[in-house]
């Protein structure tokens, strides 16, 4: 074998070691509530359900700019089957690619495995949401084709940026801004000083674009206009942006905590142990879970169960270990009442360990990252020499413009937590960049004495370290690295990854149906019980997830409606058109007061149908912080069922005689085609004809 083949084969081995651990890492952590994914996911497999139904978005529900995200949602769902497996490997794999381009750039950025390394394990540990997988693989596809364009201009890798360019926009229409100022950047550092080749590669860029973009364009043309379905999508940006409110991060200092040191034992946050319990029910292990702060729990083998002890106290592990109904425990030293001693690991206990803190932290940090290397970047482009490990210091700049955009773009709104993650790609690769430069020669040409040079390096190591600690505080990487079980050998990492693939594989009723779920899916489980197959739900408020675990498409054309998103008239009568032509037996909203207050004026048309068409049925505890109300049709089939009840009442309690034999047929075909009116929520005190009645406030 050549050189040339070994060094392709080692390369590909890295880059494979790579995706697995970064697969493993997020997939191996899933499960428990909602399948481990926030109820925002929910939103584009509800989306997905309809699109497998044959509707299409814009044209039959709303699209409020993820036209190919719901589309490749679907697509999942169709090759996996209707399951949150499906999800997950589309998800955690394109983030795990993601991790891999990662790699790849800041290896050659760097000119080192381990700076790359460090910056992949940087974008992996920051655990973008799922659904945000595109704002990870996008951008670290389009900085490699921009840095091989920018290695050989011509019109193939052109088009292949005009084409990420495209794609990116039907994924997210507001990629479009981001890819194309990337891209056109590349493009002005690709033909500099030259005006007329960079406007010559602007306008093929563009029309590569266009190929991509046009098609969407004529469909929206033929399906409800242009300028319709971009102004329903500038309603979300503008009403999300409203909802949003930002504040710049700010540290809290707990005096009682040291700023930085290293603890063991009984003062760690949390640990893994095992638990063999008893003969008991589901109910009453559950009760000991809650009460002993058993978290993340997995079944082992037969009654042992394998746990995240979340209170590691001495008195609450003296209670474990002392109840009656626990026959014995690992990882715990039962004489002591403590974690055993290979439960105890030493760690890294600071001040940037609460979300707080190392939000803000990386906040500015990212903010400031750019700007650090646009002035580097300064330092040695005055320098012959300069950059040991890009061809040109050049290179660096598409990049800085794409995370100066990134950055304002999404560390501008509100929930500053959850928007970090999805500028990592640009910030980690400058910082493998800058460590590069103050440890390679590059740093004489950045910092002329040595004293400045080891103030340089020691300024990176600091920030690196700040990086390494805030990412720990604000995705707990620790605690998702004992989760997937990576800190405990090969065979926990099959374990575990076998248990998240059988409960990520059940279907959405039987997971609505475990016991172990939070309370809301209850509603959902009570929502199947009492629909047809063919029924649709419409819910006033954000519970996407209802939909999913229901196994029920939505109705009104959204998978979730909050208030003074698309109110306008016109989109309220579209609303109303749409919920008049489906049936929709049952409507959940927000509890009655919540709904007058904050709902009824905002959507008066939707109010006066409701008003007119449904009666009101109560309402739904489900742990949440408030019930929900429930509303269910009023046709003639209700009034039907009423009188037949009436009249068999009065049959049998005065004459003793029972209807006829066609009469009760009738009335069972009635109930066939219309399940919600045997589920109708009954009055307290008087047993539901439901399959499952959900917990009651009280009934109207």
């Amino acid at each position: 074998m050549t050189p040339g083949a070994r060094g392709a084969v080692a390369g590909a081995a890295v880059y494979s070691a790579v995706f697995v651990v970064a697969f493993l890492y997020r997939f191996n952590a899933l499960g428990g509530a909602l399948g481990g994914f926030s109820n925002d996911e929910f939103g584009y497999l509800a989306r997905a359900r309809q699109i497998q139904a044959g509707e299409v978005p814009f044209r039959d529900f709303n699209d409020p700019g993820w036209f190919l995200a719901d589309y490749v949602a679907a697509a999942a769902q169709w090759l996996g089957g209707n399951n949150l497996r499906s999800e997950a490997l589309l998800t955690v794999g394109m983030l795990s690619l993601g991790a891999v381009l990662t790699f790849v750039l800041a290896r050659r950025a760097a000119g080192s495995v381990l700076v790359a390394l460090v910056a992949a394990a940087v974008q992996i540990a920051l655990e973008p949401r799922h659904y945000n997988y595109p704002k990870i693989v996008l951008y670290a596809a389009g900085l490699a084709l921009a840095w091989a364009y920018l290695d050989k201009p011509n019109r193939l890798r052109l088009g292949a940026l005009g084409a990420l360019t495209g794609v990116g926009f039907l994924f997210r229409h507001d990629h479009l801004a981001y890819l194309g100022a990337l891209s056109l950047a590349t493009i002005i550092v690709a033909h500099w000083p030259s005006l007329r080749d960079s406007l010559h590669a602007a306008v093929g860029l563009g029309a590569v674009t266009a190929i991509f973009v046009a098609p969407f364009l004529l469909f929206l043309a033929l399906s409800g206009g242009v300028g319709e379905y971009f102004r329903s999508a500038l309603v979300y940006v503008s009403r999300d942006a409203e909802r949003t409110s930002f504040s710049l991060p700010r540290f809290s200092v707990d005096p009682s905590k040291p700023l930085l040191a290293m603890t063991r034992g009984e003062t760690a946050a949390v640990a893994t142990i095992n638990v063999r319990w008893a003969t008991q029910s589901d109910e009453q292990r559950l009760e000991r879970e809650s009460t002993y702060g058993l978290g993340a729990g997995a079944r082992l083998d037969g009654p042992t169960w394998s746990y995240r002890l979340d209170d590691v106290s001495r008195g609450n592990i003296e209670s474990l270990v002392r109840d009656p109904l626990v026959e014995d425990t690992h990882g715990i030293d039962r004489a002591r009442f403590a974690l055993s001693p290979s439960e105890q690991p030493l760690r890294l206990e600071s001040q940037l360990d609460t979300v707080q803190n190392a939000t803000a932290c990386l906040y500015y940090a990212f903010l400031a990252i750019p700007f650090i290397a646009t002035a580097v970047l300064l330092k040695l482009q005055t320098a012959v020499t300069a950059t040991q490990v890009l061809s040109s210091p050049r290179y660096v700049l598409p990049v800085i413009v794409l995370a100066v955009m990134l950055n304002a773009g999404f560390l501008s709104r509100g929930s500053t937590m959850i928007r970090i993650p999805d500028v990592g790609v640009t910030s980690a690769l400058l910082l493998a960049w800058l460590t590069a430069v103050a440890v390679g020669r590059d740093a004489h040409v950045v910092a002329r004495n040595g004293v400045a040079r080891l103030l340089l390096r020691a300024g990176i190591v600091v920030l690196l370290c700040l990086t390494g600690l805030s990412v720990n505080g604000l995705a707990h990487a620790s605690q998702t690295l004992r989760d997937a079980g990576l800190t405990r050998g090969p065979l926990a990492v099959a374990e575990r990854a076998g248990t998240a693939w059988r409960a990520l594989g059940r279907p959405p009723r039987a997971f609505a149906e475990d016991v172990e779920q939070p309370p809301a899916l209850r509603v959902a489980r009570y929502l199947s019980a009492c629909t047809a197959p063919d029924d649709r739900l419409f819910v006033l408020g954000h519970y996407p997830e209802l939909y999913y675990f229901a196994d029920r498409r939505f109705a009104g054309g959204h998978a979730w409606l909050l208030p003074y998103y698309y109110s306008e008239d016109a989109d309220e009568a579209l609303i109303v058109e749409r919920l008049k032509r489906a049936r929709v037996p049952i409507v959940l909203t927000e509890r009655r007061a919540e709904y007058d207050t904050e709902y009824r004026d905002v959507f008066e048309q939707v109010h006066q149908y409701l008003q007119a068409e449904y009666t009101e049925g109560g309402e739904v505890e489900f742990g949440g912080p408030a019930p929900l109300r429930v509303l269910v049709r009023a046709d003639r089939r209700t009034a039907a069922l009423d009188v037949y009840e009436t009249c068999r009442r009065k049959l049998t309690t005065e004459l003793g005689v029972a209807p006829a034999i066609e009469t009760v047929t009738l009335a069972e075909q009635i109930r066939a085609h219309a399940p919600w009116i045997a589920c109708k929520p009954p009055p307290v005190g008087v047993e539901s004809r439901c399959p499952f009645t959900p917990p009651r406030k009280s009934w109207g």
